[in-house]
């Protein structure tokens, strides 16, 4: 009888990892949808200035459990941060001026200001946050927990937090939240359940202490959105998808154009740094189409298939798309997770998606993106870092930085 159970759990793991296997790239684009925001994996990421990527950010080091701010251009290493519940594992949103840095773990949160001030749990949380959202221009901060919780942050410019406010899911009596996004403005937007969509008065909310509606809409969809983005540099217009199609939508008008997704499969959502999706045929898996936004209409370009792709950055402004592809992975069964192998960051010229570079990337190493650079933070106990410039691979380093700099 035991030898009968083993092969069948055996039977069952290795129908597991080919399903797996196929299914790797669909699995991330569901862990996408149904949020507010991004998966805090990733939200430690680089965020714009007036549409281009931030030359500051933050990181946070598992080996010291502590954070690094660095400048990705020169390497040069500002501070180290201790954060609350170093144990845990931590989101770290770094505004793009570099006023004040937001770190997120599992029951906390601390936002800590570049002048050495800290405000340390500014709100209490029951479940455990999944998904955040960051509008550096106004200063405001949302998260989403696992209890289907809103949060609500309103910091000033030097990273106190003035404000909070905590909300749930549920609207009115029949329309919960399924999905969501900070507008330029700082007013929150959320798709319901009944196919709505609803803009959130942030301020006013802040105020009142309970949800303020300031608009609402109902654009002609087939089923609800779960997944929305903010075009940031086109005023009143955001990218959406639902099981259906992909969209834009004008929130002023309610005007959409829609493209359905007839044998098209999500594979990647991002909004790093501007918000775009890829897709892939399941007709002709050799294929993956890249889905953005250009002067208020859908826009696309076609790549090769890639073996995983882990992670995209987009930046319209400078003319760059970068991807991180992997050609192997491990599953860990308990913890639900993949662990991406030999990666590669490919960087294509927007316009013609001519290579700009192929480059390889250390398997061990937390690596954040930008247009021109990417990041590759290394497990060090003295602290080693390397900033690499995608056109021609040129390296700076940063060393030593976990011997000083505390805070």
């Amino acid at each position: 009888m035991r030898s009968k159970n083993f092969i069948s759990i055996l039977a069952l793991a290795l129908f597991s990892m080919t399903q797996i296997a196929c299914d790797a790239n669909i699995k991330l684009a569901n862990e996408d949808k149904d949020l507010i925001g991004s998966p805090l994996e990733k939200m430690s990421k680089i965020y714009s200035v007036q549409g281009k990527s931030s030359d500051e950010l933050a990181v946070f080091d598992k080996i010291i459990s502590k954070i690094h701010v660095f400048k990705l251009s020169t390497m040069e290493h500002f501070r180290t941060i201790s954060p609350l519940q170093p144990e845990k594992k931590h989101t770290v949103i770094h505004h793009p001026s570099g006023f004040y840095t937001i770190d997120l773990s599992e029951k906390s949160v601390g936002v800590y200001s570049k002048n050495g001030t800290r405000d340390l749990d500014p709100v209490q949380f029951q479940g455990t946050p999944i998904s955040a959202a960051f509008n550096p221009k106004n200063n405001i901060f949302v998260f989403y927990d696992n209890n289907n919780n809103v949060s609500i942050l309103r910091m000033s410019q030097n990273g106190s937090v003035l404000q909070s406010f905590v909300g749930g899911p549920q609207l009115t009596a029949f329309d919960a939240i399924k999905a969501g996004d900070l507008l330029s403005n700082g007013d929150l937007i959320l798709s319901l359940s009944n196919k709505k969509l609803v803009i959130i008065d942030v301020g006013l909310t802040l105020t009142n202490q309970k949800w303020e509606i300031r608009q609402e809409l109902t654009p002609n969809l087939n089923s609800a959105i779960n997944w929305i983005a903010l075009l940031e540099t086109q005023t009143d217009w955001v990218i959406y998808a639902n099981s259906s199609s992909i969209g834009v939508l004008n929130i002023s008008t309610g005007v959409i154009q829609e493209t359905v997704l007839n044998n098209l499969e999500p594979v990647l959502y991002s909004k790093s740094v501007d918000p775009h999706l890829i897709v892939q045929d399941t007709t002709n898996t050799s294929h993956f189409d890249m889905f953005f936004v250009e002067n208020q209409s859908l826009q696309t370009r076609g790549l090769s298939k890639q073996v995983y792709i882990i992670d995209s950055f987009l930046s319209q402004s400078e003319g760059v798309w970068n991807i991180l592809t992997a050609s192997d992975f491990s599953f860990d069964f308990l913890a639900g997770s993949i662990t991406y192998t030999n990666k590669t960051l490919k960087s294509f010229r927007l316009s013609d998606l001519v290579s700009r570079a192929n480059l390889k990337i250390a398997d061990k190493a937390e690596i954040l993106i930008s247009a021109n650079h990417f990041l590759s933070l290394f497990p060090s106990d003295m602290g080693y870092a390397t900033s690499t410039r995608i056109d021609d691979g040129k390296i700076q380093e940063a060393k030593y930085f976990n011997n000083a700099h505390s805070q």
